[in-house]
């Protein structure tokens, strides 16, 4: 902390859930409570009216919404929600109650914003994303349950609605982790995630978080600085830097010096912590692998004066994403897809009836491991280079910087997955500390291992398990971890290298993924397939970070 660091005014949890009244699924409620705001904005702009039932305008909105200010003021800080709710909402009646409230708020002289990005991502097509307009519905239903239980319907899900069966058990998952039974705080929940989003400078997740954050009365002061927070939350900076590099360097002593002394934490409450710390680092991943972007109502979202849009823009540097080439002459070209089939057919006849021993399982590995040495040190390497922040301000600014990653990369050790295994020895554990988490993360898992529509681009009927497998595989070698009973010469003949060379930045150094980096690789497969690709690439890592701070706490124990 500097004497001359700016503070930075937040919004305050009444602010933030002005228009939670809309977020019902009956449609009365929703008329009643568009009825409540259309008039609070009618007092604020001429000082009459008031909300449904007599209820006053402090009552309503917080004793912060007075008529001794400006009321202009709580306007401006309303208008990129109402933005978003114009935009983002599955629900018809409120996306338009709220454009036309907009338009009157223009018509009577408020400046008001647009969106500053279109679509929900900057790497699929508008025409091709998830729509909750026409959609089948079972994925409306889905959308509509996104947006209950978070308020808010966010560009992350409606990219996952790409594949139902995912979204509806990550949904199930992160409001059981946010918001349902555990250990720990709801404002130290969503500081956790803040803190875990911050490792990869994500700004999308991070602006999300903090929203939540305040609602749940953080103090805001802890997002000025991470010397504004309690001890025991700091404690938690070791141990977040290194799963996002070197979670095989998480030790026994770790979780004792977290779990003794001072400010200590329970095993079970660490086990939540953990379990934060790594949804979130891998949730980054994702968001930006798939181009994920801005929210309407996020500082970076929403421009005021002219209205500008901006096709190829995420949190990384957009300057790098205009090069992009011609995805729909490449989706064209199928001769890709063909060989790729062939291939596989080809493996998949040349192993049945065959084995291979596990020596020369071994040999494989280590001859795999050696080809590809240089290459992984090369992602495990923290790079000195600095990508701006679209939100240059505040918490993302002083957690880019206190978090910064100067610890030096060491050498990466491998372990066999069978020695300490999900199904043998982290499922039980996970159950053991946090009730049901364990459960959770497993049939989140199972859906995206057998997760398949037996197509490849343009190809159907196609068998795409050895490829799932091999992309799986080699995430979790980049990390370390060696499946013994697997043939790793099988992830040089199924990967292509540009596929490789996306796995390895998305998995260690996500905010560095351009538009270029997902049109190249791969380029004849369709936005979903390229979407189920990153899912595996986030419960890959997930899993293996997960398993290092499983075995830590394990060794602890023991």
């Amino acid at each position: 902390m500097n004497g001359q660091e700016r503070v930075i005014a937040y919004r305050s949890a009444d602010s933030f859930a002005f228009f939670y009244g809309i977020c019902s699924s009956d449609d009365d409620t929703r008329s009643l409570a568009l009825n409540g705001i259309c008039e609070v904005f009618n007092r604020w702009l001429d000082g009459y009216g008031s909300p449904p039932g007599g209820r006053s305008i402090d009552v309503m909105c917080g004793s912060e919404y007075t008529c001794s200010s400006d009321p202009r003021i709580f306007i401006r800080e309303q208008l990129p929600d109402l933005l978003r709710l114009s935009i983002d909402c599955p629900f018809s009646d409120v996306r338009e109650r709220c454009s036309e409230i907009l338009s009157d708020l223009q018509s009577r002289g408020i400046e008001i914003p647009h969106k500053r990005f279109t679509g929900v991502s900057s790497f699929i097509p508008s025409a091709e994303a998830v729509s909750a307009d026409e959609t089948d519905k079972i994925t409306y239903k889905l959308l509509v349950m996104a947006y209950l239980q978070n308020n808010r319907l966010e560009h992350l899900f409606q990219v996952m609605a790409y594949h139902p069966p995912y979204l509806e058990c990550f949904l199930r998952t992160q409001q059981y982790l946010m918001r349902g039974d555990g250990p720990l705080p709801f404002n130290y929940r969503h500081y956790i995630a803040i803190m875990a989003s911050a490792q990869h400078k994500c700004t999308y997740l991070i602006n999300i978080q903090t929203s939540e954050y305040l609602l749940q009365c953080g103090d805001e002061h802890w997002l000025q600085s991470l010397e504004r927070i309690p001890s025991k939350l700091s404690k938690l900076s070791e141990v977040n830097e290194l799963l996002r590099y070197q979670p095989w360097l998480i030790s026994e002593k770790h979780i004792e010096k977290l779990a003794k002394g001072e400010d200590n934490w329970s095993i079970s409450e660490l086990m939540q912590a953990f379990v934060l710390l790594i949804h979130f680092q891998s949730l980054s991943s994702f968001v930006f692998g798939c181009g994920v972007n801005p929210e309407a109502d996020h500082p970076d979202g929403h421009v005021y004066g002219p209205m500008i849009t901006l096709e190829n823009s995420t949190n990384c540097d957009k300057e790098r994403l205009a090069n992009a080439p011609d995805e729909d002459q490449d989706r064209g070209n199928d001769n890709g897809v063909k060989m790729l089939v062939e291939r596989m057919t080809s493996l998949t006849e040349d192993c049945t009836g065959t084995g291979i021993s596990e020596e020369e399982l071994l040999q494989r590995f280590e001859k795999f491991e050696t080809a590809n040495a240089e290459l992984i040190a090369d992602c495990l390497q923290f790079s000195s280079m600095s990508l701006p922040s679209v939100h240059s301000e505040g918490l993302v600014n002083h957690l880019q910087q206190e978090l910064g990653g100067q610890e030096p990369i060491m050498k990466r050790s491998t372990y066999r997955f069978q020695d300490y295994s999900w199904e043998d020895h982290g499922y039980s554990l996970s159950n053991r500390l946090y009730l049901e988490i364990g459960t959770l993360l497993d049939e989140k898992l199972i859906v995206v291992q057998n997760l398949t529509y037996h197509t490849m681009g343009e190809s159907g009927c196609v068998d795409t398990s050895s490829f799932r497998q091999a992309i799986w595989n080699y995430v979790q070698c980049l990390y370390g971890i060696r499946h013994d009973d697997y043939d790793y010469d099988l992830v040089d003949r199924l990967l292509e290298e540009d596929l490789k060379s996306y796995i390895r930045i998305v998995s260690f150094h996500p905010e560095r993924v351009t538009k270029d980096d997902y049109s190249r690789f791969m380029p004849y497969l369709k936005h979903s397939e390229k979407v189920h690709i990153n899912l595996i690439l986030l419960e890959a890592r997930l899993q293996a970070q997960l398993l290092y701070s499983l075995r830590a706490i394990t060794r602890y124990m023991t």
